[in-house]
């Protein structure tokens, strides 16, 4: 009880943080059924579980392994999600795993109904020490404290998705993650609503950016933000259909375009690579 109040302060703490904006592709709902970018996304749960946001929002609202209001309790649980059509891409970002003498757990991944194997760890969170990968694909954290990362990537044909918190020894702090959901085609061209469309190349791309919309803007705006919702560049005021922006210095990985037209907010995914 006094390890999950001591817990409970440290979240505490880091929700007094800003938020981040995340891309739409986030999903944030506990249970039932919710459509997130065409794709229906079932969520029900199993064992013991709860909600939080944590980690200047990068963490939750998923968390397993505990509850944390009255009856408290940590058998450990999961959180399971379906998804119709499959998607092809996940996006994970994990926390708050415990290890200390007398009490541990483990985080558990299952796709379609088998046990994956998470291939490498993640990157690290600024308000949590790095955690560990078993022999067994699974994560876990080094010591007493609590331990994070992010950016696990997993593609494939996904229908089904878990993610379990087993209690290896007597009451573990319970597992907190997030997942985002990006399930676009890589391509040129995004048609969003009603044949507007946005283009953006070359995409792939290693160097510069260029946008086409099919509308002129008025004091739109543009925004590109990687998967964990974090914004690495934006403009504020275009007017135009076209523009130019250096995305050389930029990291690999994927991204999404976000602009702000009158009609709407239009949304390309971007890799850089």
């Amino acid at each position: 009880m006094m390890r999950q109040l001591i817990l409970l302060g440290k979240i505490t703490l880091l929700l007094l943080v800003p938020l981040f904006v995340y891309p739409q592709c986030r999903v944030s709902h506990i249970n039932g059924t919710t459509n997130v970018n065409g794709i229906n996304v079932t969520v029900t749960h199993t064992g013991d579980v709860d909600t939080v946001n944590t980690c200047n929002n990068i963490l939750g609202p998923y968390w397993i392994g505990v509850h944390n209001t009255p009856p408290f309790s940590c058998k450990g649980g999961s959180y399971n999600f379906s998804f119709a059509p499959s998607v092809s891409e996940v996006f994970l970002n994990f926390g708050s795993i415990n290890s200390e003498v007398g009490n541990s757990e483990i985080v558990r991944v299952y796709v379609n109904g088998s046990h994956y194997q998470i291939p490498s760890v993640g990157d690290t969170l600024s308000c949590q020490q790095l955690a560990i990968l078993t022999v067994d694909g699974d994560i876990a954290s080094p010591n007493w404290d609590i331990a994070a990362w992010k950016n696990t990537k997993i593609t494939g044909t996904i229908s089904t998705l878990s993610i379990q918190d087993s209690i290896l020894a007597g009451c573990g702090n319970g597992a907190i993650f997030s997942l985002s959901l990006c399930n676009w085609a890589v391509g040129a061209i995004d048609i969003v609503k009603e044949g507007n469309k946005v283009r953006v190349y070359p995409n792939p791309t290693n160097g510069d950016i260029n946008i086409l919309v099919s509308e002129i803007l008025r004091n739109g705006y543009l925004r590109v933000v990687n998967i964990t919702g974090e914004t690495v560049l934006e403009r504020e005021g275009l007017n135009g259909k076209s523009f130019s922006f250096d995305f050389s210095e930029k990291a690999d990985g994927v991204y999404f375009v976000e602009i702000k037209t009158e009609t709407g907010i239009k949304r390309v995914k971007l890799v850089k690579q």
